[in-house]
């Protein structure tokens, strides 16, 4: 179903008021009055994550419309039973809404003993809009919109009008974490400035030995998009992208490196992965196409597909994009 031109301008106004709202749980709440008018929620939850360790953030919580208690309940006893965390589909639902009734039919839903003992008892609820917030590879939060049995369920268009307010969502709760973090005298890692026409302010010591004169340009830029990019220069970096601030043109570029190959492997030695498995991955997390992987260590393309399908099947993941991130964890929380 096309959105129509009003439709567009609610997300734009919504999305302005994403921009504008410092707090997320601010935020949050001030979208989510809106989207009581647009797509008819009569409440939401979401919460933060910790991008170093993937866990929820104590007092992360964001409510609206509903109580600590509920939260409280739901998390001590029904979390098992949810059809979202027992689909596991949290762990690929970045940015995109799912209804809980696509996941199980209403009728199966409501002989649940989590629709019979939670949802209308004691949250008040039946139908659900569910994602996790993921901007440019950081998983910062998730975001359940809410809704009573008698609204019925959400349409197509209103998942439609989430789809294009959540990523900046996220990218907004990211942006605000990496600026009260930002140093500009940080050469740790790669650090550039440009103007809203894409002309560099300032280039620390780290990136310039990065770019190796490259121009800023033959940076790839992320957008708002779920999944982290990468920049082959001195080496393999992640790209991260913070605009200045509203009412500014212009954007910080952070360019961090990836491990050192050694870093890698021991962050893949919990997942039982073969050795050749193993540098597959590390092949794959240098940003390398599978063409170019199996010319390096001499194997077809369709190989290493196929090492590829057995490494997501055992870390748990469903797109290369998230390889990183999970190795990442475990090599910094490696005993």
């Amino acid at each position: 179903m096309a959105l129509s031109s009003r439709d567009y301008r609610q997300i734009l106004d919504v999305i302005d008021i994403v921009y504008s709202t410092p707090d997320a749980c601010a935020m949050f709440n001030a979208v989510c009055q809106r989207l009581e008018n647009i797509i008819h929620i009569c409440g939401g939850v979401g919460n933060l994550v910790d991008s170093k360790t993937g866990g929820f953030c104590l007092g992360g919580n964001m409510l609206y419309n509903q109580s600590e208690g509920t939260l409280c309940a739901y998390l001590a006893h029904f979390t098992p039973q949810d059809p979202f965390i027992t689909s596991g589909w949290f762990k690929k639902s970045f940015n995109k809404v799912r209804q809980n009734t696509d996941i199980m039919p209403a009728r199966a839903l409501m002989e649940t003993g989590f629709a019979r003992d939670f949802l209308a008892p004691i949250a008040g609820i039946f139908y659900c809009l569910a994602a996790t917030l993921t901007a440019q590879g950081d998983t910062v939060g998730t975001i359940g919109l809410l809704r009573q049995k008698r609204q019925g369920e959400f349409t197509v268009r209103h998942k439609d009008i989430c789809d294009c307010i959540l990523p900046h969502m996220a990218m907004h709760i990211r942006n605000q974490r990496l600026m009260r973090g930002l140093s500009l005298t940080n050469e740790s890692c790669g650090m550039i400035m440009v103007d809203g026409d894409g002309r560099p302010l300032y280039i620390n010591e780290a990136a310039r030995l990065i770019m190796r004169n490259a121009p800023v340009s033959a940076i790839p830029d992320p957008g708002v998009g779920a999944h982290p990019v990468f920049f082959r220069g001195n080496g393999v970096y992640r790209v991260r992208t913070v605009p200045f601030a509203r009412g500014k043109r212009g954007r910080f570029i952070l360019l961090e490196g990836l491990p050192e190959e050694r870093g890698l492997y021991r962050g893949l030695t919990r997942f039982g992965l073969s050795p050749r498995e193993k540098e597959v991955c590390v092949l794959t997390m240098s940003g390398l196409p599978n063409r170019e992987i199996a010319q390096r260590v001499f194997i077809t393309e369709q190989t290493v597909k196929d090492h590829l399908h057995n490494v997501f099947k055992k870390m748990d993941i469903h797109r290369r994009s998230e390889l990183w991130t999970k190795a990442q964890w475990h090599e910094r929380n490696a005993v």
